[in-house]
């Protein structure tokens, strides 16, 4: 039996405001360089977007989102980006960003599967199953609900999940 596989992750966020210091988690990025691995789950909570920032717009953020999925998928129609080698294309999709999308600093783990299991085919939920790998690979499930763990951030998260600020 194989031993455990290193593995790098980053938690895709939208930051709407970058004073404020607010973020939405709305996707994951997955590599794996020994089993040749590179894949993206991206999903947008409008309703949580829109008590965050209610004038974002959403259908920009949406196809933002989907590009970054396109090019961890190395799909030729995403551009010249997606043509690179996967540990080029994994680079790219965690380096800094100053648009609203940003990625979290990449965080390295060990798995055994050969493949992440994605829960879910789609967000049914105002949290970010689809974008959380399953069981093998054990992205911290508060990192993804909850702001990164951040008091600031969590106590965001918890606004945004119960539908605005409580007296």
């Amino acid at each position: 039996m194989a031993g455990p596989d290193a593995f790098q992750y980053a938690i895709w966020r939208v930051v709407p405001d970058v004073e404020r210091g607010e973020a939405l988690n709305v996707g994951v990025v997955v590599f794996c360089r020994r089993r040749g691995f590179l894949g993206a789950r991206a999903e947008l909570d409008e309703p949580r977007l829109r008590v965050l920032a209610p004038g974002a717009d959403a259908g920009a953020v949406r196809r933002h989102l989907e590009g970054l999925v396109r090019v961890a998928e190395g799909e030729p129609a995403a551009g010249a980006i997606a043509a690179l080698p996967q540990s080029e294309r994994f680079g790219w999709l965690t380096a800094a960003s100053s648009t609203i999308v940003q990625p979290s600093p990449s965080t390295p783990a060990c798995a055994t599967t050969p493949r992440p299991s994605w829960t879910g085919s789609s967000c049914a939920s105002s949290r970010a199953r689809a974008a959380r790998p399953g069981p093998d690979l054990p992205v911290p499930a508060a990192v993804l609900e909850d702001g990164g763990g951040h008091p600031a951030r969590v106590a965001t998260a918890r606004r945004a999940r119960s539908g605005g600020w409580r007296g």
